[in-house]
């Protein structure tokens, strides 16, 4: 009796001396199964973001402030000063110079697909994103980098490769580069997330 008692002593307290040692280690990896199950814990996020779109035709930089709105499952918001993007279920409504317009992603595949890769990403939707996209993840919690290129269909004719990085479970810039040359390079401010 006290002989079992002991070993199941010894083994408990080996077992949390192993953690204490070694265990934060292994606590602190983040790999893409943690990462995406960090995000999907996530149920609704409002973050201030910079953007930077260098269009080949203009020469020019373009850049833009503003927030990112998202709930899951499927609500993504893009608030600047001067326009909004709200995508909602499978519609996306554009508010701009006092204008509403309204389009049903399903008519727009290029549209959609961009629309699956932000919120998949956000919610944390592995499957979603490799029913659209090639998956090929590098890195580690300090440092993670997910690429993404488009599998078929209308998507392959607008995006080359988005590339999104981040640290744990935070995403801190999304790269997008378009078949056209263009290339958008968005960062988000996880420091004043709300």
């Amino acid at each position: 009796m006290i002989t079992g008692k002991l070993n199941r002593l010894i083994i408990t307290a080996l077992c949390l001396a192993l953690w204490l040692v070694g265990g934060k280690a292994v606590a602190e990896t983040w790999d893409q199964v943690r990462v995406f199950a960090a995000l999907a814990s996530v149920p609704e996020r409002r973050v201030p973001f910079t953007e930077e779109r260098i269009d080949q035709m203009l020469g020019v930089p373009l850049q833009s402030r503003g927030t990112l709105h998202y709930r899951a499952p499927d609500y993504l918001a893009r608030e600047m000063e001067q326009a909004s993007y709200v995508i909602d279920a499978d519609t996306l409504i554009i508010n701009q110079r006092g204008q509403q317009r309204e389009l049903l992603l399903d008519s727009h595949p290029a549209l959609s697909g961009l629309a699956t890769l932000l919120r998949a990403l956000l919610s944390g939707n592995e499957g979603a994103l490799q029913a659209h996209y090639q998956l090929s993840w590098q890195g580690d919690g300090e440092a993670w980098q997910l690429t993404l290129r488009p599998r078929h269909g209308e998507l392959t004719r607008w995006i080359n490769e988005a590339r999104v990085s981040g640290q744990a479970d935070r995403i801190h810039t999304l790269v997008i580069d378009e078949a056209s040359g263009d290339q958008t390079f968005t960062h988000l401010h996880l420091e004043h997330a709300e």
